[in-house]
């Protein structure tokens, strides 16, 4: 999302402590409940995203267009067999906490772009 800070060194460091099944289709929850896949940030690996290509006519069939992108893309993953790994340290999404946590790589949502610059400032962009 456009509304979303987001540091891609973060993630990498992320993604290199994650220890996924280097073959297998994974793909990240970034949060808990009804919705454990929030579009703020997506991460999938190469061959979740062959996967979810290769059946995403099926899924349109089976899943429709009511739940919303993020909603579509997770459930989608879950019925062509995507695995997912938990990683709650991937997105913050709240737009009252401020942007400080060092091993957060992402912040959502930063309406103005006066509150994304300073989010992005205080991630130590610049």
């Amino acid at each position: 999302d456009p509304d979303t800070v987001f540091m891609p060194g973060r993630l990498r460091a992320h993604l290199g402590n994650a220890r996924a099944p280097a073959k297998l289709p994974v793909y990240w929850r970034n949060a808990h409940g009804i919705l454990p896949l929030l579009g703020a940030i997506e991460v999938v690996n190469s061959n979740g995203l062959e996967m979810l290509f290769e059946n995403i006519d099926d899924c349109h069939k089976s899943i429709g267009g009511h739940s919303g992108e993020d909603g579509f893309v997770q459930g989608c993953f879950d019925m062509i067999g995507v695995g997912f790994m938990q990683n709650d340290n991937v997105l913050v999404s709240s737009s009252t906490l401020p942007c400080t946590d060092g091993g957060k790589v992402a912040y959502h949502p930063r309406k103005s772009v006066g509150d994304w610059m300073s989010c992005f400032k205080q991630m130590g962009g610049r």
